[in-house]
């Protein structure tokens, strides 16, 4: 999910309903929806609700696999017009 938008190739693609992800969103104690910046799927099979209200920097999501078209030109130019560089390994 990013943005409030079930991202539905992706989620074929790992065999996730919207269920789980509605259930991972409860879990972190969000009650509405709108409230959700991205929820991803951990290499550990486990979900992370990112809200809209932490810090979304490029870092939060830059290394995501899957990321929705244009989110991750979006990151870069975040990157580039930081003033400390994110570098990632």
């Amino acid at each position: 999910m990013y943005n409030g938008k079930f991202l539905d190739g992706n989620m074929a693609s790992e065999r996730i309903v919207k269920n789980e992800i509605l259930s991972a969103i409860r879990h972190r104690g969000v009650q509405n929806i709108d409230e959700v910046h991205a929820v991803v799927l951990e290499t550990d099979a486990t979900f992370s609700v990112i809200t809209k209200k932490e810090d979304n920097s490029s870092f939060t999501l830059s290394n995501v696999e899957g990321l929705p078209d244009g989110l991750k030109e979006e990151l870069e130019d975040r990157e580039r017009d930081s003033e400390t560089p994110v570098t990632y390994n």
